[in-house]
């Protein structure tokens, strides 16, 4: 009806007594990332998570939730669990090589504990970009064309 905030109001109530009904909490996340604050949205995916663990699509939300607040490290994190999850996953895949370039790029992490290896990101990056060529030159008549198209985008990002 074109009132986010009364919705907004409406389901955070819901979601206090029905805390178990995961379609509230994404719901709730959509419209909070219509209302561009991602925190709340974030916080909400996490509740969905924790009530879907097996989802690859909501780890992918997730992720890409964190990419956009610049939380690289644990934005890597979820977009390795929707690849380990589906293996052959275009926007984890892509995802993880989006991060560990950002990562690679950053100053080094103080927190060494929390923190990726250089090593690490170069070889997540590296695996990354092979898979995506792989699934991009799959057999078919364009293979070719559309494999060389894939490795020029990829290699330019």
């Amino acid at each position: 009806m074109g009132l986010p905030s009364e919705a907004i109001s409406a389901l955070v109530k819901y979601l206090d007594i029905n805390y178990t009904d995961f379609e509230g909490w994404l719901q709730l996340a959509d419209l909070y990332l219509d209302e561009l604050t991602y925190a709340q949205a974030a916080f909400c995916m996490e509740e969905v998570l924790m009530l879907q663990p097996q989802n690859h699509i909501f780890h992918l939300k997730y992720a890409e939730i964190l990419y956009t607040q610049d939380n690289f490290q644990l934005a890597l994190k979820q977009f390795c669990r929707v690849v380990e999850l589906c293996r052959d996953h275009v926007r984890g895949l892509y995802g993880i090589k989006m991060c560990a370039s950002r990562l690679l790029k950053a100053a080094p992490s103080k927190d060494a504990a929390a923190a990726t290896s250089h090593e690490d990101l170069e070889a997540m990056d590296l695996l990354a970009t092979e898979r995506l060529i792989a699934l991009y030159g799959a057999p078919g008549a364009a293979a070719e064309s559309s494999k060389v198209a894939a490795t020029k985008w990829i290699e330019i990002q």
